[in-house]
């Protein structure tokens, strides 16, 4: 009796894939390992937080609202998360600071034509937008 075959061979393309086929895998951001790639740097990030900073845990939920007015372009879903929540940052043991990872591909067609700056500047601004009022209005961070 042959011996079974290896797990996931199935899947496996059966056809060389097509020119960008990993770019597209290795970049696209509903899928592929953006992910992947967004969670080690997060977590990598937390090891060496723990190593100067109290109190470090990755993706905390942040505190539900109760009826606070944020601005339009605020995250106020209920179960909101921030990658990584850590007291000591700033110099005070007892402040609380969190962080929030983002993965972008400044190789992308779409930024080509942006400065590596720009597109630093512009997650930035995207991501304050997001949270910066919640986290110092409800979080108290």
């Amino acid at each position: 009796m042959p011996p079974d075959p290896p797990r996931g061979l199935h899947l496996l393309p059966r056809k060389p894939p097509k020119r960008g086929y990993f770019e597209r895998h290795c970049s696209c951001s509903t899928g592929g390992y953006s992910v992947l790639r967004h969670n080690e740097l997060r977590d990598f990030t937390a090891a060496v937080l723990q190593e100067v900073c109290h109190d470090v845990f990755t993706e905390p939920v942040l505190t539900p609202l109760t009826g606070e007015q944020l601005a339009s372009s605020s995250n106020t879903a209920a179960e909101a998360r921030l990658d990584i929540h850590a007291r000591g940052f700033w110099g005070n043991r007892f402040t609380r600071s969190m962080f929030d990872v983002r993965v972008f591909h400044p190789n992308a067609p779409s930024s080509q034509k942006t400065s590596l700056s720009s597109q630093y500047l512009k997650h930035e601004r995207s991501k304050r937008r997001q949270y910066e009022e919640r986290v110092r209005e409800v979080e108290g961070a």
